[in-house]
């Protein structure tokens, strides 16, 4: 149930079908960089409250369940906003609309996903394997999907649609056949306890910031959409087919990860995730031309993949026990919000500051190296061997 929720979320999170998205908004309602930047990061408000739903995940039930029931919900919202996004119009704040219910649907959904992600990597002490499996499906998902979209980019958005609003709907039923009534302890905390705990997981925020330095340096994402197009002249094809075959390297190389890193520290990894993170952005300085964007996109996936395995497996150990889902979900919801905020600060040092792309990706390289100054307040006890749920509910308590 994990591997499809991850798989189903990602696949219909907006920002993965974005070139479809991107062209429409370009060419039929004519946005430039700041406003296109703006509008993905308006629809991705969802994911930046993604805390919240954990919280009632984790400690609401609905009919007595905590986790099947959302998936429900989920599915159900999905379904009418990709109807909305699918519907022909004129005015961009309905496509908006569309845009930020499908997030909130896929919100919900891959909040449950993680919460019962870390509830089983505590409990076997398998939290960089699960982060390797969720990395995987989530790259798995985007291969399929980067290439689809560069065909449904010259085509109207009722195409682009059809298979993520098809994927959420059939989470409903999956759920309630794989995962059964929740057998889920119950917890007699108060909400006032509960935050206290919350708030007294040193580990938890010092991972959280962490990686949300590292996301906010100046991003280049829509800056380079525009030099692929404009400049370059890519077709949405092509830059589908390079984005789909980024994700597949980057699927491989989570599944390989810890045998990439068997002989490295959980503190090396972390200082490793750094300098390949730096890496990664360098080097689409020489992103001038098909060959280059080749090879240069396979680097970046690289990169990506052994920066996001072992942040995701310190944030699952640091997650206090009972209140799995709110702790990761605020994890990613920092990250998403990271994210969203470097592109529109990039796009506007882009569009408005002089900067070009090369000033870009120096800025990100040169941001991200605060981030490691961070790595000396995570707790010792996150950063050690694999230990399984009694020593990781101590420390994260």
């Amino acid at each position: 149930m994990v591997a499809a929720g991850i798989f189903a979320t990602s696949l219909a999170n907006t920002p993965i079908l974005a070139l479809p998205f991107r062209e429409s908004l370009k060419n039929r309602f004519h946005l430039g960089p700041t406003a296109m930047a703006s509008f993905f990061a308006v629809a991705a408000a969802p994911w930046y409250v993604k805390v919240f739903i954990g919280w009632l995940s984790d400690r609401v039930p609905i009919a007595g369940e905590r986790r099947r029931p959302y998936y429900v919900l989920a599915a159900l919202l999905a379904a009418l906003a990709w109807t909305m996004v699918a519907l022909p119009t004129s005015h961009v704040s309905w496509l908006l609309a569309g845009a930020v219910g499908a997030n909130a649907a896929s919100v919900i959904a891959s909040t449950v996903s993680g919460g019962l992600l870390v509830e089983a990597g505590q409990r076997f002490g398998l939290t960089q394997r699960l982060a390797q499996i969720r990395n995987a499906f989530a790259y798995g998902a985007v291969v399929p999907a980067m290439w689809m979209a560069g065909w449904l980019a010259d085509r109207p958005l009722v195409y682009t649609a059809l298979l993520p609003g098809a994927l959420m709907t059939a989470l409903a039923p999956l759920a309630w056949k794989l995962l059964g009534p929740d057998e889920a302890r119950p917890d007699a905390t108060t909400f006032g306890e509960a935050l206290r705990r919350l708030v007294r997981a040193r580990g938890l925020w010092a991972i959280t910031a962490f990686i949300f330095l590292l996301q906010l340096a100046p991003g280049f994402q829509t800056p380079l959409f525009y030099i692929q197009t404009n400049q370059l002249g890519f077709s949405p094809l092509f830059i589908g087919t390079l984005n789909s075959l980024a994700s597949a390297v980057a699927m491989l190389v989570s599944l390989q990860y810890h045998r990439l890193v068997r002989r490295t520290s959980m503190t090396g990894q972390l200082r490793l995730a750094v300098f390949v993170s730096i890496a990664g952005a360098l080097a689409y300085i020489g992103y001038l031309s098909r060959g280059t964007a080749l090879a240069i996109e396979v680097l970046a996936a690289i990169a990506t993949a052994l920066t996001q395995v072992p942040l995701f497996t310190v944030a699952a150990r640091a997650a206090p026990r009972g209140l799995e889902g709110v702790a990761y979900a605020l994890v990613a919801s920092l990250f998403n919000v990271a994210t969203q905020l470097s592109d529109v600060f990039g796009s506007l040092l882009y569009e408005h500051g002089g900067l070009g792309l090369r000033g870009l990706i120096c800025a990100n390289a040169a941001s991200s190296l605060l981030a490691l100054a961070l790595i000396r307040f995570i707790p010792s006890e996150l950063l050690g061997p694999e230990r399984g749920a009694v020593g990781i509910s101590k420390e994260a308590g």
